[in-house]
């Protein structure tokens, strides 16, 4: 859905989020980059996208906080 919204709004808005809580709460930290790195690839090209967490995750993982902050460093360049 993010994707559609991107691809409407193209450069005129910045979009941000679309991390789903649960991810970050029962996923892998390999789950959680590996979407990061598809947000990123899909809604970050030519800029206009702020990678954020869909909603606040009650107890998210910290490994998995650590590896979307990874995702981000290495595929948000």
């Amino acid at each position: 859905m993010i994707a559609l919204a991107k691809q409407i709004l193209g450069d005129k808005f910045a979009i941000q989020g679309n991390v789903p809580s649960s991810l970050m709460v029962t996923g892998s930290p390999r789950d959680v980059k590996a979407f990061c790195r598809k947000l990123i690839e899909t809604c970050g090209k030519d800029g206009g996208y702020i990678m954020a967490a869909g909603c606040i995750a009650e107890n998210p993982k910290l490994e998995n906080l650590q590896a979307m902050m990874a995702g981000i460093r290495e595929y948000g360049v």
